[in-house]
């Protein structure tokens, strides 16, 4: 019920879910660094919670492998605050971390996580190189979510490049499969975003359209941030 909640966005719900299942969850469980981290997740608009959260998944980690999601976590909590470079320095350590261990789907999210940095601080190249390898991990994994994921961050690094076609090439596939998935967060994000590269095309009946589309959507699923950044598109 609480990953339910957290995929479509319910995140006072998932947020007490994860909460809970943490206090439950023995100091010495091979699952709750991970389970910390799914705590964090819903509460990372909440920077003092997501932290203590963060601090609890890395006292509790086992393996490398969590040490380095953890810090990865931290990494993308550090950017949602601005501070981009410190962001990419964590996380560039976190991929360093997830390479030791060995594990793919770590490395998968690290490099996703770097590559996102890299986009934000404008450094294309690097970020599509990550992202390369991070959509590698996901196809490799069958991880579609992780897979949609890159592709959509792929887009933004096509239309930051100013390559309109392939930025729409990616992000229509986004919001395909994922509508056939049924992963309405990343539909979300694919309807911002395509609006974005419409408005870019200077095609503004057509960037309306999406954000008309992700407006209903943002109200279906209860999600007032994102409705009011789509009002804001709007306007």
């Amino acid at each position: 019920a609480g990953q339910a909640a957290l995929d479509v966005s319910a995140l006072n719900t998932a947020r007490e879910y994860f909460a809970r299942l943490l206090e439950l969850t023995p100091e010495d469980d091979p699952e709750r660094s991970a389970l910390a981290l799914k705590l964090a997740d819903s509460i990372m608009d909440d920077f003092p919670a997501a932290r203590a959260a963060i601090d609890q998944a890395q006292a509790a980690a086992k393996t490398d492998a969590d040490r380095a999601s953890a810090q990865v976590y931290l990494g993308e909590l550090v950017m949602g605050l601005g501070n981009y470079a410190e962001g990419q320095a964590i996380i560039a350590e976190a991929v360093h971390m997830a390479r030791a261990s060995d594990d793919s789907r770590t490395l998968c999210l690290a490099l996703y996580a770097l590559g996102d940095v890299n986009w934000y601080l404008g450094e294309l190249e690097d970020a599509k190189v990550a992202l390369d390898e991070s959509l590698s991990l996901a196809r490799a994994l069958g991880d579609l979510d992780a897979e949609l994921s890159a592709l959509n961050r792929m887009g933004l690094v096509a239309l930051s490049q100013s390559d309109l076609a392939e930025a729409e090439r990616l992000l229509r596939e986004v919001h395909t499969r994922a509508v056939a998935a049924g992963y309405r967060l990343l539909i979300l994000r694919a309807l911002n975003n395509l609006g974005w590269t419409a408005g870019e095309r200077k095609d503004y009946a057509m960037a309306k359209e999406y954000y008309q589309q992700r407006l209903a959507l943002s109200r279906e699923m209860g999600w007032q941030s994102a409705t009011a950044l789509v009002l804001g598109n709007l306007a």
